[in-house]
């Protein structure tokens, strides 16, 4: 299963290609950068720290690429196919650990305000679903009670980069160039065979896609993306496995007052389970008893 599921996988040539690797990795993400905001930062003016989730600490919980600029800004990035609305939550888990990470912890102690870098939310989308150029998610738009002026709040820019609307883009080859190539090999490959995959991507190399990069390290995008995966399948595996742990340590009762309280709201069952992690079937079990 391991093996052949793999999110991080088919997510780390985004990081590889923004991010980590060691000849174009930072330069590639300020060119993204700056396309962005109209910025000018450089390598040569600008410090750059990679800001990565632990996953041997937090397993379920590791973000795609993550970059503090010179110890004020830190901006998150992932790079998507499949549209996924509870980004909002997943950025807010992962800048929790993020400044986790940065805070002292006797700082938060202290009577005087502690800076933090302003963090960026930021979704690159490329694939089927008609997405316009530019939208938001909200974290509010998940809340069970709407208000006006919401007491928790994050934003995520959600980019279609293969959106000719995109104006950015225009000012981005690297995003072009990445975009590009991802298109070609999810069109021309077959994903759930590896040989396919490997194949397309020789192709694309004959072609000309990502010159150089893809030159220094064909072996390794072969092994980034020849795997198969599928998303719906992923979801599904990690709420199984969850529902597992909580069935071994048993339900604690503060879940179960929680849905309690949400059944008398009258919330959708299924609601209820995802809020809970109780199954749908505890729910009308403990929806009989009260």
């Amino acid at each position: 299963m391991a093996e052949n599921i793999s999110r991080e996988i088919k997510s780390s040539l985004f990081i590889d290609f923004f991010g980590i690797d060691e000849v174009v990795g930072k330069q590639n993400f300020l060119e993204l950068y700056n396309a962005i905001h109209d910025t000018h930062y450089t390598l040569d003016n600008c410090e750059l720290k990679l800001r990565l989730i632990d996953d041997t600490v937090y397993k379920t919980y590791k973000n795609d690429l993550g970059m503090e600029i010179d110890g004020h800004l830190v901006v998150l990035m992932e790079h998507q196919s499949t549209i996924n609305n509870n980004m909002p939550l997943r950025f807010l888990e992962y800048i929790t650990r993020i400044y986790s990470s940065i805070v002292p912890g006797r700082a938060r102690y202290l009577t005087g305000t502690y800076p933090v870098p302003t963090p960026e939310f930021f979704v690159f989308y490329n694939g089927k679903s008609d997405l316009p150029a530019v939208s938001e998610l909200k974290l509010s738009d998940a809340f069970m009670e709407s208000t006006s002026d919401p007491a928790l709040e994050l934003k995520v820019k959600i980019y279609n980069i293969g959106n000719t609307d995109l104006q950015f883009v225009s000012k981005c080859d690297k995003i072009k160039q990445y975009s590009n190539f991802i298109n070609y090999v999810y069109e021309h490959a077959d994903m759930q065979d590896p040989n396919s995959c490997k194949e397309v991507i020789r192709q694309a190399k004959k072609e000309g896609f990502l010159p150089n990069y893809l030159e220094r390290k064909i072996t390794e995008v072969e092994n980034m993306l020849c795997a198969k995966y599928d998303y719906d399948l992923d979801i599904q595996v990690k709420q199984e496995e969850a529902f597992a742990n909580g069935l071994k340590q048993g339900l604690n009762q503060e879940r179960i007052e929680t849905a309690k309280r949400m059944l008398e709201k009258q919330i959708d069952e299924k609601i209820i389970s995802i809020a809970t992690n109780m199954s749908v079937e505890q729910i009308k079990q403990l929806k009989e008893k009260i």
